[in-house]
């Protein structure tokens, strides 16, 4: 039986946002240092989190709430919205194994009982996963030859 165990990173966390940041790279080619500063600033404001899922003691997943991202600067009308689950990455030979639900329920969890009654995402790849974790399609884009959906989902 697998230990699943989910940890909020935290600024000591040096190795995991490492590890978090070279994903990050290798997925969407975003550029290390940036990450690094990024997910530091996430970790030091108490109204956003960034997570770790691990599978025995292996970190296997990750993403977090967010206040900002960077469909923002494509749509200005979506800043509005606040509370974005954002980053949610699986390591590839761990994918399609129900890792990505199990964070994105916990970090719904969690931003549940913080008080915040409604989350928005954006993804190109995986509407299909969030449709089966009860999230809805708000607006589609089209950006550099991608359509972006838009969703939100209600917690309270």
């Amino acid at each position: 039986m697998q230990n699943i165990k989910y940890n909020i990173l935290a600024i000591a966390n040096t190795d995991l946002i490492n590890t978090i940041a070279y994903w990050y790279k290798d997925e969407w080619n975003l550029p290390i240092e940036e990450t690094i500063n990024m997910l530091k600033g996430v970790i030091l404001d108490p109204a956003q989190f960034h997570m770790i899922l691990e599978v025995d003691g292996v970190p296997v997943a990750t993403g977090g709430l967010y206040e900002k991202v960077a469909i923002l600067n494509l749509v200005p009308s979506l800043k509005k919205h606040k509370n974005w689950l954002a980053l949610v990455y699986t390591v590839p030979n761990q994918r399609k194994k129900g890792y990505a639900s199990l964070l994105c329920k916990h970090i719904e969890k969690i931003a549940k009982l913080k008080g915040i009654e409604k989350l928005h995402l954006f993804t190109h790849t995986a509407e299909t996963l969030y449709h089966t974790l009860n999230w809805i399609v708000v607006q589609r884009i089209n950006h550099n030859d991608k359509s972006i959906t838009i969703m939100e989902k209600k917690l309270a």
